[in-house]
């Protein structure tokens, strides 16, 4: 394939919702999404006259609970008399994020239609609308407050309940589910044309020299979170020149993408978005493993293969320390979802590679947004703890794509 053609679909971007042949913007059913939005007449501070927009009455308590993840996005809890506590979060900040939105929140109906209840439902307003405006334009949405926990190192039986939760959701966004289901089409998985476009740039100015060029600005005030995230980087480069990590992003990068088909996938699922609760019985004592309770931060949805999630979810549970290999470590998770929805071949092929080229791809991206943009976080520790994830799975993802041509992974 000629690189003009795939630097357009590189940037076909999955954060607008697209049929993948035409390109128009759909919902679930095939038609144009409309923005519903009710206005609150608050301003984007006044969050309690924004929440009482969906109650009708202003809440009995405001707690904020951080960022929404590490896009900094705010969250807060909301109380409220005499019912069950609730989430509002800023979603959107323009019209064609607003749209988006109400696309993922039509996902979300049509999940929870199918029998998928981990997905928290988006409250409705009195004139049945999801999303809320403020009078800045910031989008915002409130959802029940989903108890739980996220498990960094989940029992093999809390890892196959979560993988049966992704692929029933996965059936319930594609056409397995027996009622047409969203529009789809076999296409370039946006995942594997992002990381070889990814690749490309990568090989043509790799890591040591951008990181020459932001040292050679001068020490000057480096703020901690930056100062880190470069000898992370400088750990990295040391493991790409000791692996031969040049010669497998060339490769990776001179890659032609297989055709796939596409729907409707979470795209960002890490293991912290994935809340787990034991659960008691009337009379029993609580299990020893946890049950799926919640799924949560869909706002970052889009069209690709389900592999993707598969990778990633699966993905961010692995460590060196777990004593295997993640490429036995994935496909012992595409065991557990093959036993509610079978994964095709090509499929299957794509999850360690995903994976694989990801954590490099992740680190790149992270080694950009901190170092060179200077990009604020307002959750650094988060920032930190996702970096040495990465950099802890990098060895392991460059060893295994040494040992055959790229091209045959997928």
């Amino acid at each position: 394939m000629p690189a003009p053609a795939l630097a357009r679909r590189a940037y076909h971007r999955p954060e607008r919702p697209t049929n993948v042949r035409s390109g128009r913007n759909t919902d679930v059913e095939g038609t144009l999404t409309p923005a519903v939005v009710t206005p609150s007449g608050a301003g984007p501070t006044d969050l309690g006259s924004i929440a009482a927009t969906w109650l009708g009455e202003r809440p009995t308590r405001l707690e904020s609970v951080g960022p929404g993840g590490l896009s900094g996005a705010p969250v807060v809890r909301v109380g409220r008399a005499g019912g069950r506590d609730a989430v509002l979060k800023r979603v959107a900040g323009d019209a064609a994020a607003a749209r988006r939105a109400a696309w993922v929140h039509a996902l979300i109906h049509r999940a929870r239609s199918h029998g998928v209840s981990e997905l928290p439902a988006p409250l409705s307003t009195p004139a049945g609308a999801t999303l809320v405006a403020d009078t800045e334009g910031g989008v915002w949405e409130l959802v029940p407050f989903m108890a739980g926990r996220p498990l960094e190192r989940p029992s093999a039986f809390e890892v196959a309940r979560a993988m049966d939760v992704l692929a029933r959701l996965h059936e319930a966004w594609g056409s397995g589910a027996g009622d047409g289901g969203p529009p789809q089409a076999s296409d370039f998985p946006p995942s594997i044309v992002r990381r070889i476009e990814q690749a490309r740039m990568l090989a043509s100015l790799p890591w040591s020299r951008r990181l020459d060029r932001c040292l050679s600005r001068g020490a000057g005030d480096v703020p901690p979170l930056v100062a880190d995230a470069m000898k992370t980087w400088e750990r990295a480069i040391v493991m790409f020149t000791a692996l031969d990590g040049t010669r497998i992003v060339r490769r990776v990068a001179g890659m032609k993408p297989p055709s796939l088909p596409l729907q409707p996938v979470l795209r960002d699922i890490w293991f912290d978005h994935v809340l787990f609760e034991r659960r008691t019985a009337a009379g029993a004592s609580s299990e020893r493993h946890a049950q799926v309770a919640a799924v949560i931060d869909l706002h970052g949805a889009g069209v690709d293969s389900p592999a993707t999630d598969i990778a990633r979810l699966a993905g961010s549970w692995w460590s060196p320390g777990l004593g295997v290999a993640f490429d036995a470590w994935l496909a012992d998770a595409m065991d557990r979802y093959s036993a509610r929805r079978v994964l095709g071949a090509g499929e299957r092929a794509l999850v360690p590679w995903l994976h694989a080229v990801g954590v490099i791809c992740s680190l790149d991206n992270w080694f950009r947004w901190v170092v060179e943009e200077r990009r604020l976080f307002a959750d650094a520790p988060r920032v930190r703890a996702r970096l040495e994830r990465l950099i802890e799975a990098l060895p392991g993802a460059l060893a295994w794509l040494a040992v055959d041509p790229v091209a045959s992974r997928v």
